[in-house]
């Protein structure tokens, strides 16, 4: 059997615009580092109760935010597991791969429906 030859380097297509980390610059890296801190931030202020949906829809900085999907968010929602959480999503006919910055309007009746499963969920333990 004979080997394929090895591909030439030279003929080798150029590399995509973001594909290695290595290409980016390092103010980009620290600004996408910071991003990333300030959105983990968020969920966790969530999941610890700190932090209520309803307050962060009224800020008007959410630039932070705006990138996280809807779901993880649901799913940080104290007395919320992740089955009630995508229930919700799903009653509302918003996909599991929304982001919050793309909600908009629907934003208000997220909040409603996760409130009321909160308190749903509440009683039924009681």
């Amino acid at each position: 059997m004979t080997r394929a030859p090895a591909p030439d380097p030279a003929s080798a297509p150029p590399p995509r615009p973001g594909a290695s980390a290595s290409s980016s610059s390092p103010a980009a890296a620290a600004l996408a580092e910071h991003l990333r801190a300030a959105r983990a931030a968020t969920v966790e202020a969530i999941r610890a109760g700190s932090l209520r949906l309803d307050a962060l829809a009224e800020d008007e900085v959410t630039d932070e935010v705006d990138q996280v999907k809807i779901v993880v968010l649901a799913e940080a929602v104290p007395g919320l597991g992740k089955v009630r959480a995508r229930q919700v999503l799903d009653a509302l006919a918003i996909g599991h791969g929304t982001r919050w910055g793309e909600l908009g309007d629907r934003r208000r009746d997220l909040i409603a429906a996760l409130d009321a499963a909160v308190s749903g969920a509440a009683q039924s333990k009681q």
